[in-house]
């Protein structure tokens, strides 16, 4: 996360991973709050997390051709439906 942002991070910030997995050290898996936060994750993350896991484990083969940038979408598409739900 330091290279990311380009500075050292202070002991007033700290680094979420989304997935909820601490060694997926990518980008689009971190945040940086600067408040500490209960363990655990954000349920539309575990979600997301669990359907691209899902995915990729049943489906491998046929997923080769899909795009990233289709999964995150499929991904926002299950996460508003869990929010219309509540």
């Amino acid at each position: 996360m330091e290279a990311a942002i380009g500075r050292p991070i202070p002991k007033t910030e700290y680094v979420h991973h989304i997935n909820g997995v601490r060694n997926d050290n990518r980008p689009e898996n971190l945040e940086l709050w600067v408040k500490a936060h209960p363990p655990g994750q954000r349920v539309q993350d575990a979600m997301s997390h669990y359907v691209e896991s899902i995915l990729t484990h049943y489906f491998k083969d046929s997923l080769a051709h899909i795009s990233r940038e289709y999964l995150e979408a499929l991904t926002q598409l299950i996460n508003h439906e869990i929010e219309r739900r509540k």
